[in-house]
């Protein structure tokens, strides 16, 4: 080896000693930070980067388990299931706006729900995909959508009112992850994936089109259920009826390969608010059909075709699971003198998560008290069972 190759690689050895101490000095803002403008959110790196620097990610669907519609019953809790998209009425054509005809939306969608999830939080948590593990999930790199399409729906769980509003209290958070269909990837020029592909590309802040991503949320069981006059009325009134994403209460992510859409139910109108929370009650008893899709409005973009959609069965809204925002901690912490014993309890904890002997602030200091969920509601003891074993 010349003295030209030495040199080369002592410059390298010096440039990896430098990342691994910027590494070990690596906070969580600057953690989150590096994420997004890397995009490593959906990168299969992610999980071993997170694992290194102490921050886990969350597993989907591990809140609510998935069924087969024909298995509901009265006694289905907590659950979701794939969704027959024809419940839907959309838009078709030919002159929507002057003879206003709906038809059952087409049998294929744009996307196959992978996992619905529900959570509680103290305040809305935006972008919380980036929490959540999805490394595995395929991405398409030439086709004109992302692989990967998320919702995130926040709704307000404090009483709704009248001339206040609180912008960030406590929420209710349902997270929908979706991945590109096999119907979407062999038709990538059909006329509602360009659709789609428009929308999502024109979707900034001053997007022309970033206020026709619409929701549907339909009770299919309304007639088992014994509501009372309001709710009957408002079932009446909404029931099916899709609503809009506006600029007020909406905000878009996206990256390589990945979009995800943040709806904010704090923001709405006081009437919204308070029908949404007069529901809340009913939850246990409501099974609802849950669709997304984007708005046609000229011939060229109709029929409508659902993005993707999901029923949920029977949520217990108020008793879900906290969510506990993932924490990074420094890869190899320099204990003081007088923390010495606490380092070797870090140390050991990062050998075995369920030693007893280590204390409840180092499970702490790595963001997972024994898990990445607080404990559980007996409702959600089901879902969460397997949660012990995976920490």
């Amino acid at each position: 080896m010349d003295e030209a190759e030495k040199l080369n690689l002592l410059a390298k050895l010096r440039a990896t000693l430098h990342a691994i101490e910027q590494t070990l000095h690596l906070t969580e803002k600057d953690l989150e930070s590096h994420l997004e403008e890397n995009d490593f959110v959906l990168d299969k790196a992610t999980s071993d980067l997170l694992e290194r620097t102490g921050l886990r990610q969350i597993e989907p669907n591990r809140t609510l388990k998935k069924i087969d519609m024909k298995d509901d019953n009265p006694g289905v809790f907590n659950a979701w299931s794939a969704c027959d998209p024809s419940v839907f009425s959309v838009r078709r054509g030919p002159q929507y706006r002057k003879f206003r005809m709906k038809a059952p939306a087409p049998p294929e969608t744009l996307y196959d729900m992978v996992a619905v999830d529900l959570y509680t939080c103290e305040q809305k948590i935006e972008h919380m995909s980036r929490f959540m593990k999805l490394g595995d999930l395929e991405r398409e790199s030439t086709h004109p959508l992302p692989s990967i399409f998320i919702v995130n729906f926040m709704l307000p769980l404090s009483e709704p009112r009248m001339f206040s509003n609180d912008p960030n209290g406590p929420t209710l958070a349902f997270h929908f992850i979706m991945k590109l269909s096999s119907w979407a990837k062999e038709n990538p020029d059909h006329p509602s994936v360009q659709l789609a592909a428009r929308f999502i590309n024109d979707s900034g802040p001053n997007g022309s089109m970033r206020e026709r991503l619409k929701i549907i949320v339909q009770v299919s069981n309304v007639e088992e259920m014994e509501l009372g006059k309001v709710e009957r009325g408002l079932c009446r009134q909404y029931n099916g009826l899709p609503f809009l994403y506006r600029t007020y209460n909406s905000q878009y992510h996206r990256g390589v390969g990945w979009f995800q859409a943040d709806f904010d139910g704090h923001r709405s109108g006081y009437a919204a608010r308070l029908g949404r929370h007069s529901l809340l009650g009913w939850s246990e008893k409501i099974v609802a059909n849950c669709g997304f899709l984007v708005e046609g409005e000229t011939d060229d973009e109709l029929p409508e075709r659902m993005l993707g959609c999901a029923n949920v069965h029977r949520l217990y809204c108020r008793s879900a699971p906290h969510f506990i925002k993932p924490m990074a901690t420094p890869l190899m912490p320099r204990p003081s003198v007088s923390q010495s014993k606490r380092g070797h309890a870090l140390s050991l904890l990062s050998e075995n998560d369920d030693d007893d002997d280590v204390s409840e602030d180092f499970r702490r200091r790595r963001g997972h008290e024994d898990s990445l969920l607080s404990e559980p509601e007996e409702n959600f003891a089901d879902a969460l069972s397997d949660e012990r074993k995976d920490a």
